[in-house]
């Protein structure tokens, strides 16, 4: 049987893990916005399709999802 504090330890561990890869995913976006300011339309279906973008996108529902 859990303890409250432990169950009160894991939900901040959870809350803090979700805080850094959102905080991550949105440095990656702000880097890509950077490089693509004023032409994104441009590169809008490779920037879709890059290898960057595949290997991040997940970040975003992880850090946003409930952990039970």
């Amino acid at each position: 049987m859990l303890t409250p504090l432990q169950v009160h330890s894991f939900l901040i561990t959870n809350l803090a893990v979700g805080d850094f890869l959102m905080g991550g995913y949105l440095m990656i976006i702000a880097v890509v916005d950077s490089y693509y300011r004023g032409n994104f339309i441009l590169n809008d279906q490779f920037g879709r399709k890059s290898v960057l973008c595949k290997a991040f996108s997940p970040l975003s529902p992880a850090s946003s999802a409930y952990w039970p």
